[in-house]
């Protein structure tokens, strides 16, 4: 892992690298938690987080202070300091570790499990926590669930449907047109045909690991998830 990387994981990970790159920088000072947030939207890459944090705010209608993607279990952590309400998304390692895989093929697959579980491991019980099926098929239920717990008003998604699902997903495609050049099929946050195949292979790969250290690390992800859902669907 070369030094820019371990750089983002320490960010990332560690509350005194979350505090200075959120004083320092000023791409995660304008995502991170601050007095003004309304609500804190965040979780492991590729979980999820574009999703919920568009559909979200397509709700509202009006704009809104929100956290997110910094990908942070710190985001959290400042949220309860601050009595601001969160919003954790999870799924499943094998497809968000998988996923990420595709779009980072730098990171190995130890690497990607132990940022899962290092990540997750820090979420208490201050966040919602709704895992990636509750949010790509009722995720109005999970801003209600929002609204219970912090009491807040919050306006909800429309029911997910084809017609919903394409308004986030239209926002998303010119978002990506706005962040990146070139081919984004395997960048951007939403289900595309051409990554299937590495997905796939990804997947797979994750589920027949033969070197302890990276058998360990999965179990320790696959332990994580489940504990965050039981409390998902609590």
């Amino acid at each position: 892992m070369n030094i820019q990387r371990r750089l983002g994981r320490f960010k990332r990970q560690t509350a005194i690298g979350y505090s200075m790159a959120v004083r320092l920088q000023k791409s995660w000072r304008r995502r991170a938690v601050t007095s003004s947030t309304e609500i804190v939207i965040d979780g492991f890459p590729r979980s999820g987080n574009t999703y919920s944090t568009v559909a979200f705010l397509i709700a509202q209608g009006r704009t809104v202070s929100v956290a997110h993607h910094l990908h942070s279990p710190y985001q959290a952590v400042r949220a309860e300091s601050l009595g601001i309400p969160c919003l954790i998304v999870i799924r499943n390692p094998l497809d968000s570790v998988a996923s990420l895989l595709v779009t980072q093929p730098w990171r190995t697959r130890r690497q990607a499990l132990l940022e899962y579980g290092d990540f997750y491991g820090q979420v208490n019980d201050w966040p919602v926590v709704a895992n990636f099926e509750q949010i790509t098929s009722n995720f109005s239920e999970v801003v209600a669930r929002v609204n219970g717990r912090f009491g807040t008003d919050f306006s909800l998604p429309a029911v997910n449907s084809t017609e919903s699902d394409r308004r986030v997903f239209d926002t998303i495609n010119v978002l990506t047109s706005m962040l990146f050049t070139g081919d984004t099929a395997t960048r951007i946050a939403r289900p595309t045909v051409a990554r299937e195949d590495e997905l796939a292979m990804h997947r797979e790969g994750l589920a027949s690991l033969t070197i302890a250290r990276d058998i360990a690390a999965f179990h320790r992800a696959m332990a994580t998830y489940r504990r965050l859902t039981q409390t998902a669907a609590g």
